[in-house]
């Protein structure tokens, strides 16, 4: 890539690649832009996910159905959350059998 002139920017892209036995979380780290006399550093975080889809089925129970009447609990909500983000990506309320799909 040449040079900038001061002021000027370019956009810079990574592909990356990761091994398929890294785990999937997120990483950190810092990459050195320079040239022969001067270097920046630049944080960069990105986050190795997975494209595998799958099913999930939730069964709600507590301590009651556990060691009581084994009647799972109805109207329960469900919330399934990003493991790294936190953010919530599906919620349900469980049905009368106390699952939830």
């Amino acid at each position: 890539m040449p040079s900038l002139e001061p002021g000027e920017s370019t956009i810079v892209t990574l592909l990356l690649q990761p091994d398929a036995t890294l785990p999937l979380q997120e990483y950190d780290g810092r990459l050195a832009v320079g040239n022969p006399d001067v270097g920046v550093p630049v944080s960069f975080v990105f986050r190795h996910v997975s494209d595998a889809t799958g099913d999930l089925r939730v069964t709600v129970t507590d301590e009651n159905t556990y060691y009581g009447d084994g009647v799972n609990l109805a109207g329960a909500q469900v919330n399934l959350r990003d493991a790294v983000s936190g953010e919530t990506v599906f919620t349900d309320t469980t049905d009368a059998t106390g699952c939830s799909n």
